[in-house]
């Protein structure tokens, strides 16, 4: 995710490049969302996961046009998927105490500003609400959930390691393929 997040050109193309692998089709907003998200660590910084979001939104409106019919259904999809990340974080986070978690209705309320089109229900957002609430979206950090288990000082370094290790090789990967893309796309023109 920092490496996809990076607003240099190239990095922007290695991210373009990856959207482009992703299929969306027939898939529930939510369900899309989760395997997207699935498939890397968000980067901590807003504006990396700024770039990202923006592509699922658009990705994912490409895939499903009679989700978000309206004129704005990516800026609709962007919003939202930014709300279920942060009710999600609410949710989930030990540190947040249980009796100031967002409410049901709360969500709804606090989410109808992203919905450009009127297209948002409180009964579709209730239904993401209950769906966040009753399982985390993985957000693929093997050293988190070890630490959550209990997991002892040994298992938690060799989780972070694996996960480091997992991440180098998808970036040289990605980096890889992209350049490839990027080749290809040259010659084609």
């Amino acid at each position: 995710g920092e490496y996809l997040g990076q607003g240099d050109e190239f990095s922007v193309s290695v991210l373009d490049a990856f959207v482009a692998q992703v299929s969306f089709r027939q898939l529930g907003f939510l369900a899309a969302l989760r395997m997207f998200l699935a498939a890397f660590r968000l980067p901590g910084e807003a504006q990396k996961i700024d770039r990202i979001i923006e592509r699922f939104a658009n990705r994912y409106c490409l895939h499903n046009p009679t989700v978000f019919r309206g004129s704005q259904g990516p800026s609709t999809a962007y919003g939202l998927a930014f709300a279920l990340i942060m009710l999600n974080v609410d949710q989930h986070n030990p540190v947040i105490a249980v009796k100031r978690r967002m409410t049901r209705e709360g969500f709804a309320k606090n989410t109808k500003h992203v919905d450009f089109d009127g297209e948002l229900t409180d009964e579709y957002l209730g239904e993401l609400y209950d769906d966040i609430r009753g399982e985390a979206i993985a957000l693929n950090d093997d050293l988190e959930r070890a630490m959550a288990a209990g997991a002892d000082a040994t298992t938690k370094a060799q989780a972070a390691m694996d996960r480091q290790r997992a991440e180098d090789a998808l970036s040289s990967e990605l980096e890889y393929k992209s350049r490839e893309i990027l080749t290809l796309v040259r010659q084609a023109e």
